[in-house]
């Protein structure tokens, strides 16, 4: 994508402002627009906008409303096609993922799911699927539980130099998740705005990001949107009157 560089989600990363971190978590549709816009012709930035509503709106209704929570096969492969939609394209992993039986998909990651929040084993269980990483498994954890963060590219490079250069392996990412588990904490000590999850952190991270690769007339008009007061967040869940159980 054109645009300037920069270092923008680091900057937020080490920032506890929380009207700043609600203003780029409020900026997500708007990125998100750009980007697909920015696709090559022949990726529909309409497919991908409806694969993301499905994967941040739908998904996780149809996941935990299972008496036991766990993903279909259909699921799992347009999970992978939203990820790789979203950032690099691998078509080779559509492939892999597809050769999954459906009854090893839905054990699997039913068995991870009900891991939680023991998120190790539940990583490790995941990634017994075929073409399922550390990454991939973050995807479908997410989908049961938003303190669990997906590990998307631009969210884990804002965190860096906590995590040094990216490998992807089991052991990076729990400490990516760790961290962003300890901002949402954090964040919702100074927010009286919403409750932070670790998904929302990381929402906010890729925002964050991804803006900073936008042209530079769009960057000025983002920026614009996030120096003026912020408003109640409308992609954020509301604080409630009563502290929210924290617990996955």
């Amino acid at each position: 994508m054109a645009g300037g560089g920069g270092g923008g989600g680091k900057e937020l990363f080490s920032s506890e402002d929380s009207g700043r971190w609600r203003a780029s978590l409020d900026s997500y549709d708007q990125v998100l627009t750009l980007l697909a816009s920015s696709k090559k012709r022949g990726s529909s930035s309409s497919s991908l906008k409806l694969l993301d509503k499905w994967y941040q709106k739908e998904l996780s209704v149809s996941v935990t409303s299972r008496s036991k929570p766990h993903l279909t096969h259909e699921e799992l492969c347009q999970l992978m096609q939203w990820k790789l939609a979203r950032g690099k394209f691998r078509p080779r992993l559509m492939e892999m993922v597809r050769q999954n039986s459906p009854e090893d998909v839905e054990k699997v990651t039913g068995s991870a799911i009900g891991a939680l929040p023991d998120l190790e084993r539940a990583v490790r269980l995941a990634t017994q699927l075929r073409a399922v990483g550390p990454a991939t498994a973050s995807a479908i954890l997410c989908a049961a539980s938003h303190d669990v963060p997906f590990m998307a590219d631009e969210a884990a490079a804002s965190v860096v130099p906590s995590l040094g250069k990216l490998t992807y392996s089991l052991k990076q990412y729990l400490t990516y998740a760790r961290l962003l588990q300890e901002k949402a904490s954090r964040l919702n000590r100074g927010d009286g705005e919403m409750v932070w999850s670790a998904h929302d952190v990381e929402l906010a991270l890729w925002s964050n990001h991804l803006s900073t690769r936008l042209p530079q007339d769009i960057q000025s008009s983002l920026l614009g949107k996030r120096d003026t007061a912020p408003q109640p967040s409308t992609n954020s869940r509301k604080k409630a009157k009563q502290s929210a159980d924290s617990s996955p």
